[in-house]
């Protein structure tokens, strides 16, 4: 009786080690340090769809069945963070995509890199416009997490990119703050009629390229944050020297201000079964360690039928 029921046995466990796996991390591309409680979510062809966060360690895993198309992405919001990026970190379009059953891969490899939102709540150079206008300066942009001197070419495509990276973050609400140089206007008040038609100029443009106007507040901020102080740009010693840093001051910078928009007309979207963690949690399907390592083909997510 008891080498039959060990044969029974046997052939009970068999399936849990041969059940594929799908594992990897998440980190920040620009730190690569990895990324806690960030959403993992797996969709499968035969209705799966669940959500998992990763572990301390900025790990996920998650168990699969054969024969099932996959596709598994990550998300975020606001709780997404990390000591070196503490304002959060932006949607990513990366995808990845596997069939099981088609090889005899029982574990892939899909690892995730995030970009950080800098300066608690800034990201992108500021588009700057010329002078005493509203008209955008596509030749000039500023990147605010450099030095005063790195004003550098910022291509005509940037609102579409900018416009498309909302789109992949469709919660994100942005604050569009303009402003004036010290030069351009004679008062406060016409300064900030100035900076609040800048901020409304690119409002406008965002919404040519499809982005919710409701996800876009415009501020008009006059002359009252000059970037570069006048004492500065007294100092510099060339006319053109002089007006390179007062273009600094005539910009539009970008600002997360909420993560939770949600579009009224939108259709309803699937919502993910909510696992809690990718280790330790009491679900079978995050459970790694009762597949010995040895057994496993480990295998690339990148390329799953070589």
């Amino acid at each position: 009786m008891k080498p039959v029921f060990l044969v029974l046995l046997l052939f009970v466990c068999i399936p849990a080690f041969t059940q594929p796996l799908v594992s990897g991390s998440v980190k920040n591309m620009q730190d690569q340090t990895h990324i806690p409680n960030c959403p993992v979510i797996l969709k499968g062809s035969d209705g799966t769809l669940i959500q998992i966060r990763t572990d301390s360690a900025g790990q996920y895993t998650f168990r699969l069945r054969q024969d099932v198309l996959y596709d598994i992405y990550t998300s975020t919001d606001k709780t997404t963070i990390t000591p070196t990026a503490k304002c959060g970190f932006l949607a990513s379009e990366d995808h990845g995509h596997f069939e099981t059953g088609l090889d005899s891969v029982l574990q892939y490899v899909k690892d995730f890199e995030l970009s950080p939102v800098g300066c608690c709540g800034y990201w992108m150079p500021a588009f700057l416009f010329k002078k005493n206008t509203t008209i955008l300066d596509t030749a000039l942009a500023y990147d605010f997490d450099g030095a005063i001197d790195s004003v550098r070419s910022f291509p005509l495509c940037a609102l579409k990119d900018f416009a498309d990276m909302l789109k992949r973050n469709p919660t994100v609400v942005i604050e569009l703050s303009a402003h004036c140089s010290s030069e351009e206007t004679k008062n406060a008040i016409a300064a900030d009629k100035l900076s609040q038609q800048r901020a409304e100029k690119v409002k406008t443009e965002l919404a040519s390229h499809g982005i919710d106007p409701r996800r876009l507040v415009a501020k008009g901020r006059g002359e009252r944050k000059l970037k570069i102080q006048d004492a500065q740009i007294v100092k510099e010693k060339t006319k053109a020297g002089k007006e390179a840093l007062h273009a600094i001051n005539r910009r539009c910078t970008i600002k997360i201000i909420a993560w939770d928009y949600e579009d009224p007309a939108a259709p309803l979207k699937e919502t993910p079964r909510y696992n809690p963690s990718a280790k330790g949690a009491d679900s079978s399907e995050n459970k790694t360690e009762e597949i010995p390592a040895k057994r496993m083909k480990e295998h690339k997510f990148e390329t799953p039928h070589q």
